[in-house]
């Protein structure tokens, strides 16, 4: 398995402690700002290789969602601060793809969670009235202001 800069024909092997970064004594030099100096290394685990992030500034990402770590598999598109990786290399077994493509479907089918403040369906009930109370009080000043105005603008 190698990875290979999206679009170009640099490759580099997929080995235990392989680093990436912009500085020259990585493995993989990446020459661009949002790269951080010591980016990211591949480590060597049961299931396979996985490519994690050493705290860097823009991250990772795999597949277009940005992770602190990931598996590297044929076919993935990883990301390292604006650079396009890709993971070029023998397919996995049907069996192997199959459980992927499951999981990748569980994950899909659970109910996403907001990291902000989100969809109002997804805060707790007392927040949810506490919104609709401040939003009731907001329109009740608003009314009463506009009353106030009227009343002291408006000719006797």
């Amino acid at each position: 398995m190698k990875l290979r800069l999206h679009g170009m024909e640099s490759t580099w092997e997929v080995t235990e402690g392989l680093s990436l970064g912009r500085l020259p004594s990585n493995d993989v030099c990446l020459d661009d700002t949002s790269v951080s100096r010591e980016h990211a290394k591949v480590e060597k685990r049961a299931d396979g290789f996985w490519l994690v992030d050493l705290n860097s500034s823009n991250g990772i990402q795999g597949n277009g969602r940005k992770q602190k770590e990931l598996a590297l598999r044929p076919g993935d598109s990883i990301t390292v601060g604006s650079l396009a990786l890709d993971v070029v290399g023998e397919l996995a077994p049907r069996a192997s793809v199959e459980k992927e493509r499951s999981r990748m479907k569980a994950e899909l089918r659970q109910r996403p969670r907001s990291s902000g403040f989100g969809d109002l369906s997804q805060q707790p009930m007392f927040v949810r009235l506490l919104i609709y109370l401040a939003a009731v009080g907001v329109m009740a000043g608003v009314i009463l202001g506009v009353r106030f105005l009227s009343s002291t603008i408006a000719p006797s």
